[in-house]
């Protein structure tokens, strides 16, 4: 199936196929029809399935066609990156036919987010904090939004996040639910059917995986002489490192920095404007090896990264298959390495149970 054989916008499909994007991925395939008529559904998808595309194609078509000056779609995000990605995502694809986008987060000017906000962007992106700022200051007109999108919703769902969605859906009427996450939690379905009505599941976390998982054994427990030396052998490969904690990130990389490739870092720490031009390196080229926390890199939405090196365990399996997914997106093929002590092989053995996949020795 190609793009032009989905009820899309001429003017949409030439923009895609200009970007060489004319096969629909199964995700998007699965979700187009449902969004198109107005349905509430929550994506279970794998990361680097396209869900984005998925969840903004739809409703993009419905804009063109309603043609209003409003502001109609708030799409929240987990994380300041992942929304600034996202709304430049769509800036840079779409403004040629009218579609422009804002991204909404805070520890940003708000005055200056009000003075965009004049100009009616057709989508806000961001986090449920600031635009509930801005919803309670009548600069963001609640009454006006259509469309509600929430990515990474298994995570959004969560205590602090979800006071404050229940919050803004409680000041709109009648908007149509687009949810998607590679994982669901415990109860975070149920949640999110309390207060959406007749929300259908579309379950496409069986789609093919992209993704070779392997282990390697650290040199005597010497994990950062491990790294090096892995490092080295896959080079110039274009590899994202992830640790835990911030202080780790930054002990790493400076253990790591003198790699002839070029090695920067992202953590949660370090201020949006660096870490927003170190993800643009990385994804120039610039950079080849990106340390990173798990949060900072979560959602991180790059194309041709070929290593996902796990300097440390993830504490739970989802979040194994969030750094994973990484990399071997829109069906490239990807790798997957645990850096692992020998005292820690029976985490291996519960992975590849809970996850269904195969974990070889590097």
């Amino acid at each position: 199936m190609l793009f032009s054989d989905l009820n899309l916008s001429q003017n949409i499909i030439e923009i895609l196929e200009n970007k060489n994007i004319k096969t629909p991925t199964n995700s998007q395939i699965l979700s187009f029809e449902k969004i198109s008529n107005g349905e509430n559904i929550w994506l279970k998808s794998p990361t680097g399935s396209g869900k984005t595309l998925a969840y903004i194609l739809p409703i993009i078509n419905k804009l063109l066609i309603d043609k209003k000056p409003l502001t109609q779609v708030v799409f929240f995000t987990p994380t300041h990156e992942l929304a600034i990605q996202i709304s430049n995502f769509i800036n840079e694809t779409f403004s040629s036919i009218g579609i422009k986008s804002l991204a909404l987060i805070g520890k940003a000017s708000i005055d200056r987010q009000k003075e965009k906000l004049k100009k009616k962007p057709n989508i806000v992106v961001g986090s449920v904090g600031r635009i509930l700022e801005l919803i309670d200051q009548k600069k963001l007109k609640a009454a006006h939004l259509q469309y509600c999108i929430i990515d990474e919703a298994d995570r959004m769902l969560e205590d602090d996040s979800l006071k404050l969605l229940k919050q803004i859906i409680s000041k709109t009427t009648n908007l149509q639910y687009i949810l998607g996450s590679a994982t669901i939690k415990n109860h975070a379905f149920d949640i999110a059917s309390s207060f959406i009505e007749n929300l259908e599941l579309i379950d496409n976390s069986k789609e093919k995986e992209t993704i070779e998982h392997s282990y390697i054994t650290a040199d005597g427990n010497r994990k950062t002489d491990t790294l090096r030396k892995l490092l080295n052998k896959i080079s110039p490969s274009k590899s994202i490192v992830f640790l835990h904690r911030n202080n780790d990130v930054d002990f790493v990389t400076k253990k790591i920095d003198k790699l002839e490739c070029g090695v920067s870092s992202i953590h949660g720490e370090q201020n949006k404007i660096d870490r927003a031009n170190t993800i643009k390196k990385f994804k120039s080229g610039q950079i080849k090896v990106l340390v990173a926390s798990d949060v900072a890199a979560r959602g991180l939405d790059i194309n041709d990264v070929d290593f996902v090196i796990n300097y440390d365990i993830p504490s739970k399996a989802e979040d194994y298959q969030h750094r994973a997914g990484r990399t071997g997106r829109m069906g490239k093929s990807g790798n997957s390495i645990l850096i692992i002590k020998e005292t820690e092989f029976s985490y291996i053995e519960k992975l590849q149970k809970k996850l269904g996949i195969d974990i070889k020795k590097f």
